[in-house]
C-alpha cells in the first residue's frame, strides 16, 4: 500500500537533490501527504537509528522514542524536505497539510521541529531563508517563536507537551504571585501588630 501524495504535487530536482513541488493551486488546510497508510514501521529510537546509519533517511519521529521508518525505500513523499520557513505542517503525526495558500512552482517543505524532540538530534541546515537558524535541534519545539509561529501544526505528541508545559508555567507563575501577596500580607500584619520595628 502507498502513502497518499496529492496529485497536485510532484517530485523534481532541487538545490540540495529532490524536493516536492505544487503543480496546481492548493489551499490553506488541504492534505497534501499522509504517511499513516503507507509502507513504514514503527521502531524505537535505536533501531531507528540504526536504519539510518545503513542509509535509510526517511525517518519521523512520532512520539517520544518512536519513528516511523520506511525500512523498503522512499516514496515521492519522502522528498519533503526541512526549512526554517515551511509551507506545511503537521496534522496528527504523519499527515501534512498547507499551512497557508499555495502557487505552483513552490516548493512543500516543514520544520523538522514540529516532529523531533530527542535531545542529541541536530542538523546543520541549508535551506537558505533570512530566519534560518542554522542548526535545527531537537530542543527547537521548546522555543516560544517556534511554539507561536507553529501552534496547531506540531505533531501531536509535541503539541501534548508544549501544552502540559503551558500549564506548568502559569500554576508556577500564579503561585509565584500568591507567594508574594501573601509575604506582603505577613510583612503589613506584623508591622500593624508591631513586631516589626522601623
Amino acid at each position: 500500500m502507498k502513502s497518499y501524495f496529492s496529485s497536485k504535487l510532484e517530485v523534481r530536482p532541487c538545490n540540495i537533490g529532490k524536493g516536492i513541488f505544487v503543480v496546481q493551486p492548493i489551499a490553506k488546510g488541504e492534505l497534501l501527504l499522509d504517511f499513516n497508510q503507507g509502507p513504514g514501521r514503527r521502531l524505537k529510537t535505536k533501531e531507528a537509528y540504526k536504519h539510518e546509519a545503513r542509509g535509510c533517511h526517511y525517518i519521523i519521529q512520532i512520539e517520544d522514542h518512536w519513528y516511523w521508518v520506511k525500512v523498503d525505500g522512499p516514496e515521492q513523499g519522502d522528498f519533503i524536505n526541512h526549512s526554517c520557513e515551511p509551507s506545511c505542517g503537521i496534522d496528527g503525526r504523519l499527515r501534512m497539510v498547507a499551512m497557508r495558500d499555495l502557487r505552483p512552482g513552490e516548493e512543500i517543505t516543514f520544520d523538522y521541529a514540529m516532529t523531533e524532540s530527542y535531545y542529541w538530534y541536530k542538523l546543520e541546515c541549508a535551506c537558505g531563508m533570512l530566519s534560518c537558524r542554522k542548526v535545527v535541534t531537537g530542543s527547537d519545539w521548546k522555543r516560544r517563536d517556534l511554539q507561536i509561529k507553529y501552534k496547531g501544526y506540531f505533531a501531536d505528541y509535541i503539541q501534548k507537551k508544549i501544552d502540559r508545559n503551558s500549564v506548568h508555567k502559569l500554576v508556577l507563575e500564579f503561585g509565584e504571585k500568591v507567594f508574594r501577596r501573601t509575604e506582603r500580607l505577613l510583612w503589613i500584619f506584623r508591622k500593624f501588630l508591631g513586631l516589626i520595628k522601623e
